[in-house]
């Protein structure tokens, strides 16, 4: 833990002073692709409907499927919406959808194809229950991190290295009845880290120093305004282990934002409400902001989407950090288990700063330290898109190949705020 800490504190050191937005995408999405999966994301968003009025799914919290020939659904490489089925029972139920989504969504003479049906070896509920048992033994196991892949219709998880994966073979072999090696596939990789690093939403989380004069400095990134009905008060919403950082929290403009009143770590949950600083006449606004070169762009949030639907495995998902800047990617995994570590003792509750999250987002963002809080959105609907806010970033490995977030219906539950959307 010595030497972790000592890292920490050198980065820190290193990392405090201003340091401009650097844009870069980490997955290159063409405008095709865009345009071809946010009207997959629209369909599934419509699937999920279906379900839901035939009574073979129920949306009472989280989205239960009554059928167990359902195994999932993804946006593969060219953009299209894939639905994947076990058993004929459930392939006969399908095949009610291509109407079902004809009466409902205007579709271009180029899509060919309103979903494809691909058959499974198992159902997703089943997938579900080795998720769930291997998350009762995750730490005892040594795993950190636990998705269901629902494209290639397996349990991804994620060990140190391969000598960890006889004792989680092992386990499942005692606990899940027919086991077979096909229903998982094993990475390696350590636990995921804070981005650390830390006001529209995508811009600097500045806090202050005094040397002859007020130095700002860079800490982690806004992820969207919002409103407190409970206090009446505005404000913003980031990362809960960006907001313990420092008591005072300004804005790009050096303008004083305030003090964390809500805060959360734990829970699934990584999350603070900010409320403004009433010496600061403040404007709420529904834009997020980032910067490509030279250029500034804004992009407004107009819906907070549904767990079910909009954030499914291969939609195209956007995030803005004031590390990696403004990029492009999709969801790997909307239902994604990690332990993180890097939290403040203080605030998490645990010497050795690590918490447990499940049900958060796995997409594949780049997510470099000061990227924390930033916001997360999925776009449908071709031209005139609706931008749907899906979440804050707040973790990723060490190499940034990929983000983690915190879903913004987990946030709005616990803290009780909600985001300021487009009319």
């Amino acid at each position: 833990m010595k030497k972790t800490l000592l890292i920490s504190v050198f980065l820190l050191f290193v990392l405090v002073y201003p340091f401009p937005i650097r844009a870069e995408e980490s997955l290159a999405l063409d405008s095709s692709f865009i345009s071809r999966a946010s009207i997959s994301v629209e369909k599934a968003s419509f699937v999920v409907s279906y379900f839901v009025e035939n009574d073979l799914a129920s949306r009472s919290g989280p989205l239960v499927f009554f059928d167990l020939g359902y195994s999932g659904m993804f946006i593969d490489r060219k953009g299209d919406l894939n639905i994947l089925y076990n058993g004929e029972k459930m392939r006969e139920i399908l095949c009610e959808i291509p109407s079902y989504l004809s009466e409902r969504i205007s579709v271009s003479p180029e899509d060919d194809s309103l979903v494809f049906f691909v058959e499974a070896k198992y159902p997703l509920s089943f997938l579900y229950q080795i998720k769930a048992k291997l998350v009762e033994m995750a730490s005892s196991l040594s795993i950190n991190g636990i998705g269901v892949d629902q494209e290639n219709n397996c349990v991804t998880i994620f060990v140190p290295d391969s000598s960890f994966e006889f004792a989680v073979v092992d386990f499942l072999v005692k606990t899940i009845p027919n086991f077979s090696m096909d229903q998982v596939s094993f990475q390696y990789e350590g636990k995921a880290n804070t981005t650390s690093y830390h006001a529209y939403g995508g811009t600097p989380m500045m806090y202050r120093t005094w040397f002859f004069g007020y130095i700002y400095h860079n800490y982690g990134t806004i992820g969207y305004n919002a409103y407190n009905p409970q206090t009446g008060q505005y404000g913003i919403v980031t990362n809960a282990h960006v907001a313990f950082a420092y008591s005072q929290w300004f804005n790009e403009d050096h303008q004083k934002i305030g003090s964390y009143s809500l805060l959360q770590a734990g829970g699934n949950v990584d999350a603070a409400f900010i409320p403004f600083s009433p010496s600061v006449t403040w404007e709420p606004t529904y834009n997020v902001k980032y910067q490509i070169g030279s250029t500034t762009y804004y992009t407004y949030l107009s819906e907070v989407a549904p767990e079910e639907g909009v954030i499914v495995t291969g939609a195209p998902t956007f995030k803005i950090g004031i590390t990696t800047g403004y990029t492009t990617g999709t969801i790997i995994d909307p239902d994604f288990y990690a332990e993180v570590e890097g939290y403040d003792p203080d605030l998490c509750g645990n010497e050795d700063g690590i918490l447990v999250f499940d049900n958060i987002i796995k997409y594949s963002n780049a997510s470099e330290s000061g990227d924390s809080g930033g916001p997360v959105w999925v776009s449908f609907g071709g031209r005139g898109a609706t931008h749907y806010l899906i979440g804050i970033n707040f973790a990723g490995p060490t190499d940034g190949s990929y983000g983690l977030g915190i879903k913004e219906s987990l946030i709005e539950n616990a803290l009780g705020v909600v985001p300021i959307l487009s009319p």
